[in-house]
């Protein structure tokens, strides 16, 4: 028999649960703990809950529909309902919280129990019941919140979405798209798929872009004749020579795996220029002395632009009456690869702002909320009020195209919405 956690002495409920045994939200080939034993698998551990019908029927909906109904037709002594799955903890958490158990309830939660206390709040439906103890355990870890896409970065784009945490959530989709080197994953975590679709869409429309804008320039330098041969030519292979490591060159295709825009965008902003010097022929030589061996040049004007060039000496007669050449640096607007590309980059990045991180843009309002949990999963109604933002940057020309709204990941139909990103820059 499992051992009985009294939530309530004066209970009429109790309440099963079959715990899940497997690794949590594992990341890429994580092994949990073996769930067999002699080639069999072993049975989930079990707990039982003594707890108030009445309290988990206010708490969650599906409670109610069950103690109003099927379990009156079973001949058990005691009502009992059996939830299956989640953290055995979490679930002791989250009925203490529901009981008025606070003292038992802890001020501090891993990340990782965080997540498992989403998930049960997001499957039963009771962010209200939670919302107070959920604060306070993200302000405790929004310290340590993720700069890049890891396995916390996805428990956080679930926490942040349960606990309705809009800014939380925006960073989390946003840090996602922008560093996420392969589609993005769930971790078998209870993310909306649309949110994921989003997430994925956006991400392969920037690399698309970001890869197209490089391989322009590259195919204007091979195909164009924007300086002089040699100008071109070495830009051309300076850009190919450091693209290459971050396979970019040749042109990759979708879903472009190992890339993420956050490393190309950094190359792309530390790109080394070649440097090269043209020739500048001077004026003839003044004057040869045989006593000093030595032929000097005066300060004369360049024949190629008219510039004061500095005085310099040869040590024969032979050289003295060749005609003097002085190496000046090659300048021209390709000298600078940074200068090509980066204002596009900078622009690109920007966009991610407005159309393409998924954000949580207002939540109903307790006293009006109406959502079924018999349709939809969801804590929110699906006709949350949307939160579109144009932004604008007066160095950058502006593309207008039509993208999903994906302010609002709520509802099973998705708007569409005209929005104006910042694409193009200098060209």
């Amino acid at each position: 028999m499992a051992e009985l956690y009294v939530l309530d002495p004066d209970g009429d409920l109790i309440v099963i649960h079959r715990a899940f045994r497997g690794p949590f939200a594992p990341w890429y080939h994580d092994e949990g703990p073996s769930d067999i034993r002699d080639g069999e698998p072993l049975p989930p551990p079990e707990l039982r809950f003594k707890a108030s019908a009445k309290h988990l029927a206010m708490a969650f909906p599906r409670f109610k529909k069950i103690l109003e109904g099927p379990y009156k037709e079973t001949n058990l002594p005691r009502p009992e309902v059996t939830i299956e799955g989640f953290d055995s903890e979490a679930l002791e958490i989250l009925l203490n919280i529901i009981h008025g158990k606070n003292s038992k309830v802890p001020r501090y939660l891993t990340l990782d129990m965080l997540a498992k206390v989403s998930e049960l709040v997001d499957d039963l439906d009771c962010y209200e019941q939670a919302e107070v103890f959920g604060d306070i355990w993200i302000r405790q870890l929004e310290r340590s919140f993720p700069q890049k896409y890891d396995r916390d970065l996805i428990l956080w784009i679930l926490i942040s979405f349960v606990f309705r945490q809009s800014s939380l959530f925006k960073s989390a989709t946003r840090i996602a798209i922008l560093h996420s080197p392969d589609p993005f994953m769930t971790l078998e975590l209870p993310i909306r798929p649309t949110i994921a679709e989003r997430i994925n869409r956006q991400r392969l429309e920037l690399l698309e872009r970001l890869v197209t804008k490089i391989h322009e320039v590259v195919n204007g330098l091979c195909e164009g004749d924007r300086c002089s041969f040699q100008c071109d030519s070495m830009t051309l292979g300076a850009l190919v020579k450091q693209i290459q490591p971050l396979r970019l060159w040749p042109r990759p295709s979708e879903p472009y795996t190992e890339l993420s825009f956050h490393r190309i965008a950094g190359t792309i902003r530390s790109l080394r220029s070649p440097h090269f010097e043209t020739h500048l022929h001077l004026a003839e030589a003044e004057e040869y002395s045989p006593a000093r061996g030595t032929s000097s040049y005066s300060k004369k004007m360049s024949k190629k632009g008219g510039k004061a060039m500095p005085s310099i000496s040869w040590n024969t007669e032979i050289e003295a009456e060749k005609e003097a050449v002085a190496n000046w640096e090659h300048e021209c607007s390709l000298n600078n690869l940074k200068h090509l590309l980066v204002p596009d980059i900078d622009c690109l990045e920007h966009s991610v702002n407005v159309s393409t991180t998924v954000a949580i843009s207002s939540v109903v309002d307790p006293g009006t909320n109406t959502t079924d949990s018999t349709t939809t999963n969801s804590s929110l109604a699906a006709n949350t009020p949307l939160d579109i933002k144009i932004w604008t940057d007066p160095n950058c020309t502006e593309d207008t195209f039509l993208v999903e709204d994906i302010s609002n990941p709520y509802g099973n139909q998705i708007s569409q919405a005209k929005l104006r990103t910042a694409y193009g820059g200098a060209r």
